[in-house]
């Protein structure tokens, strides 16, 4: 039986996969007490954005306003989010101007379906258009804003999504990070998220943490919470309320955002851990059975004790943090 005393408790807690098993991918570390970790998440981030236009697309939002969300803010929220353990510095440039029609860019809304080859396009044809004034290797991240207004289905087809490691492999079997080249030679093997104009910041961070996160044991380390299987169900609009069954709104990697116009939710503990934003000794290890006394921070602000991890059997565990 498990006792806790708490402040303000509302708690959220969750079943989450332990430690994977095999050899840990570059970048991360495993951890006795917490499983893998990124190692690729902390300090200053590196990250070239770059806002694409079509020749036959017009965009709706200003590069100001573009720039905003995706510096500015992105920048404010992976600070909170990481208790000041991570940051951005961000070389935004745009408008970029891509050679193709948008049709030859288009993607599926539906994960399963989405076209691997139109990804590696956009992600190669905007490298070409920067090769002369950019050197690739100065960044660890890059960041593909197409300048149109999408919808499932509409614009670009799909809000947003993370390339690499993801979408240019696929994220069920064996994802990586892809090597991508210009047309010029030049090459590029770090994390790849894109994001049109309209997505929420919710959704741009959303799949910057898969990007940070890397690979382990043949999967992404930071993973989306949400039911992929029913995401990718076309008989249905790709909405939350049918997909992001298991946690809802407490993790932006379940649902992006409550509403458009509110900043997005934050991140749970299992999310947090996995980047490496929470430390061994802010975790109060339990077994089943045994009797604790534990006060847990606000996971929002931080702590000295933020949740507590509960051993399952089958190489699974249960942890429970206060939200509020």
């Amino acid at each position: 039986m498990l006792s806790f005393g708490v402040r303000l408790a509302l708690f959220s807690g969750f079943l989450g996969m332990a430690g994977c098993a095999g050899i840990p991918a570059k970048g991360v570390e495993g951890n006795p007490v917490l499983g893998p970790q990124s190692q690729m998440s902390k300090g200053e981030l590196r990250v070239l954005m770059a806002a694409v236009r079509f020749p036959d697309a017009e965009p709706t939002f200003s590069l100001e306003r573009i720039k905003k969300k995706v510096v500015t803010d992105l920048d404010r929220y992976v600070k909170e989010q990481s208790y000041g353990q991570a940051w951005l510095k961000a070389d935004f440039r745009g408008w970029i101007k891509l050679p193709d029609s948008l049709e030859k860019y288009k993607i599926s809304p539906y994960n399963f379906q989405v076209d691997r080859s139109r990804v590696r396009k956009l992600a190669e044809d905007t490298m070409t258009a920067l090769e002369r004034d950019v050197d690739f290797s100065s960044y660890q991240h890059m960041l593909i804003i197409p300048g149109v207004l999408t919808m499932p289905g509409k614009g670009y087809g799909m809000i947003c999504y993370c390339a690499n490691p993801g979408m240019l492999t696929g994220v069920r079997r064996n994802p990586e990070y892809v090597v991508l080249k210009s047309r010029g030679g030049k090459e590029f093997q770090g994390g790849v998220f894109v994001g049109t104009e309209n997505a929420n910041l919710g959704m741009f961070a959303h799949d910057f943490f898969h990007a940070l996160g890397g690979v382990h044991a043949g999967k992404r380390l930071v993973p989306c919470l949400y039911d992929y299987e029913r995401q990718s169900d076309a008989s249905r609009p790709p909405a939350p309320e049918h997909h992001a069954i298991y946690m809802g709104a407490w993790d932006i990697m379940s649902e992006h955002f409550v509403k458009r116009d509110q900043p997005p939710p934050g991140i749970s503990s299992f999310t947090k851990i996995r980047l490496g934003w929470i430390s061994p000794e802010k975790v109060v290890p339990v077994r089943p059975g045994e009797n604790a006394l534990a006060w847990l921070s606000p996971l929002t602000g931080g702590g000295d004790s933020l949740v507590v991890k509960v051993p399952l059997a089958g190489g699974q565990y249960s942890l429970v943090e206060n939200r509020q």
